[in-house]
């Protein structure tokens, strides 16, 4: 997919209207946005729903101590998923804002449109994914301790609420759901946009709509900043 890129600094419509844009694209870049701009960007633009820390934001800078575990510090790839899966009501918006970039041109962020995979999947297939309440699996707190279980639908069509996360569910689903969770996955791989973002430059999707990954990066000095809303 293309995405949009839109320069902040001569836009008058942010926060307005980037978050129209954003449902009706599915995800864009804003390009030249200050960081001591983006809190209140994101507060003009929704509702901040706090991290899991509780903090407005989360800050994504490699940390030594986690590398060993699945997490966003540490300088591991990341398989496709939605933010805030396990929680009640996940995010609507899922921002990332970069401070630096890998210099070593790694450490891509992956997106994909899944609602062109719902769209495409059978009236059975669909009451499948909204007959099975599966276990999620995460971490609470810093991520970094014995994981707790949150049992939720992958999509639920009332609500348009579609949470997906392939690291914590391909080995707990029942096996007749085994297919489509892997068929999401299959789906993101064979059609993701590959992102490098600069500095100053907020990618924002659709956290209802789009899945998202990243690759593995050597630089330790990469640093980006995680953020939700409703």
């Amino acid at each position: 997919m293309d995405i949009k890129k839109i320069d902040y600094k001569q836009n008058s419509m942010f926060p307005e209207d980037a978050r129209n844009i954003t449902l009706e694209e599915g995800a864009i870049i804003l390009k030249g946005l200050p960081k001591n701009k983006l809190i209140g960007f994101l507060n003009d633009f929704g509702e901040i729903v706090p991290q899991y820390d509780g903090n407005p934001t989360f800050e994504i800078s490699q940390n030594s101590h986690l590398e060993g575990i699945y997490h966003s510090r540490s300088t591991r790839s990341i398989p496709a998923h939605t933010d805030g899966h396990d929680l009640a009501l996940p995010p609507h918006f899922f921002f990332l804002f970069c401070v630096k970039p890998s210099p070593s041109q790694d450490g891509f962020t992956e997106v994909s449109d899944a609602q062109k995979y719902l769209d495409s999947l059978s009236e059975n297939e669909l009451d499948c994914l909204e007959q099975y309440y599966l276990d999620y699996t995460s971490m609470p707190g810093e991520q970094a301790h014995d994981g707790q279980k949150s049992i939720f639908q992958i999509f639920n069509r009332e609500s348009n609420i579609f949470r997906y996360s392939y690291n914590y569910l391909k080995n707990r689903a029942p096996e007749e759901m085994q297919d489509i969770i892997e068929g999401i996955n299959q789906f993101h791989i064979q059609n993701k946009t590959s992102i490098l973002l600069q500095p100053d430059e907020l990618l924002i999707c659709d956290n209802y709509r789009m899945l998202h990954s990243r690759t593995e990066f050597e630089d330790r000095d990469r640093h980006l900043i995680r953020a939700w809303d409703h």
